[in-house]
């Protein structure tokens, strides 16, 4: 039986590490169907008075500041977790870290086997332990809703062909970082692909070599 939540709340942050926006019916042609475009803006390691639009006065954050007058701003909203990974899970599936199965920044490349990128060696598999499949996610709940969805950053919610990648997620159009650590590095070996309208079936790596 399937866990269904709800998360009601946006949390902005600048310096995007994650972002999943949503494009849906034209307001005017559907009005009795309208439903609000929505940009998610996650980032680790901020605290509440680091952006313009809540109150910080020293560096500029215009264009986030004005989103925040554009849409919604929330004043009151907590982290589920100090690190990455059981951060997101619980953005993810509105769980608390004490109920969420996702506890820490679990690496599940460790034992995998290597593979080279030019002289530099990579392991074959990076990624966080998966989010249940049986628990359905915020951007599943989206995609029940009529929204499209993209997500460009960090993914940090299961390891590269896991059953929790971001195209069996409820995403349509993915980029960025399968796994946190990657993300970690200023000169990543690859990052991580998922574009149906590139013939992507899957969740691929895309690296300097191939053009990037």
């Amino acid at each position: 039986m399937k866990n269904n939540c709800l998360i009601c709340s946006l949390l902005f942050a600048s310096g995007i590490q994650n972002a999943w926006g949503a494009q849906i019916t034209d307001r005017k042609a559907n009005p009795d169907q309208a439903k609000p475009n929505i940009i998610l803006i996650m980032c680790d390691d901020m605290g509440y008075g680091d952006l313009g639009c809540y109150g910080q006065p020293y560096i500029s954050t215009p264009n986030i500041d004005n989103m925040a007058r554009e849409g919604m701003r929330f004043t009151q909203a907590y982290a589920g977790s100090p690190v990455s990974a059981p951060s997101r899970a619980s953005l993810m599936t509105g769980q608390h870290t004490g109920h969420c199965e996702v506890r820490g920044n679990k690496e599940y490349w460790t034992q995998a086997s290597t593979v080279m990128y030019g002289d530099n060696k990579e392991f074959s598999v990076v990624g966080q332990h998966p989010y249940d499949p049986e628990h359905v996610i915020l951007p599943e709940i989206m995609k029940d809703n009529g929204y499209t969805t993209g997500m460009f950053g960090k993914w940090a919610g299961g390891y590269e062909g896991s059953a929790s990648t971001p195209d069996k997620r409820g995403i349509d159009e993915y980029y960025g970082y399968i796994c946190q650590f990657q993300a970690h590095l200023y000169y990543p070996n690859f990052l991580n692909r998922y574009s149906p309208s590139l013939g992507d079936t899957g969740v691929v790596r895309v690296s300097p070599n191939d053009g990037l």
